[in-house]
């Protein structure tokens, strides 16, 4: 699971949807949830968690299909299964995991220190109830 640190910015609510506004270090970062803790407060620093299989990788250009959460990255390892291949990315100083199909691997011909854009879907981040000090 990977657990990344952010920054509230801005809270928008549509009767029982929340629509949050984060920075992960520099970039935006949405997430979309239907629960939301009452003392959320602009500034508060939030931990988020995203399952592997959750983060989308995308070599050369990124299509532009709604998901808002889209970061830099570089191909730290790749752990190449039958079915499922292991990829750890860096981003923002942050790792970050992924998991996609061998054959989507093999398709994108992805290799050590290859430069990725990760996109994440803003309704698949959890929120972490625990604050942290930055």
């Amino acid at each position: 699971m990977n657990l990344l640190p952010v920054t509230l910015k801005e809270i928008k609510q549509e009767e029982m949807l929340y629509l949050l506004e984060c920075t992960l270090k520099a970039y935006p970062l949405s997430i979309l949830t239907l629960e939301a803790p009452p003392n959320l407060q602009p500034n508060q620093h939030l931990m988020v968690t995203i399952h592997p299989h959750h983060v989308e990788i995308f070599k050369g250009e990124c299509p532009n299909f709604g998901h808002c959460n889209q970061l830099p990255a570089t191909v730290q390892s790749i752990k190449k299964g039958k079915l499922l291949s292991q990829i750890k990315l860096q981003t923002l100083a942050i790792n970050i995991d992924s998991l996609i199909t061998t054959t989507a691997c093999d398709r994108m011909n992805l290799s050590l220190q290859d430069q990725v854009t990760l996109s994440i879907n803003p309704t698949l981040i959890n929120l972490v109830e625990e604050k942290i000090s930055c």
